[in-house]
């Protein structure tokens, strides 16, 4: 006769079994539409110019995360990131962000 299972077993098992989709709906995926939302919210206050709120969060995502992540991806090791190049990489990713999506001002 099997044994009964805990709730708690039961659930990290469901977890386990779901594979790579599952994860990557319930966290990326996730993210990007949580990020899409906070940057509708700042095009509605008039702080940014977006009207694709979940492509400008896969833009933002991508400047932030591209190299970083495929550094870590195809070297295999965290340590092959600097520690000055993820602020560098940042900064220059919120600024072609905001090059593209920021709001226009009217100074002379």
């Amino acid at each position: 006769m099997p044994r009964a299972q805990s709730p708690a077993a039961a659930g990290a098992r469901a977890r386990i079994n779901h594979g790579p989709d599952h994860v990557h709906e319930r966290a990326f995926e996730h993210t990007l539409r949580l990020m899409g939302e906070l940057l509708a919210s700042a095009h509605e206050r008039g702080w940014l110019r977006i009207d694709e709120p979940r492509i400008a969060a896969n833009h933002l995502a991508g400047l932030l995360l591209w190299v970083p992540s495929n550094r870590v991806m195809v070297t295999g090791r965290f340590d092959a990131i600097t520690d000055v190049e993820p602020a560098s990489g940042r900064e220059a990713g919120i600024r072609v962000f905001l090059a593209a999506y920021g709001a226009r001002t009217d100074r002379v």
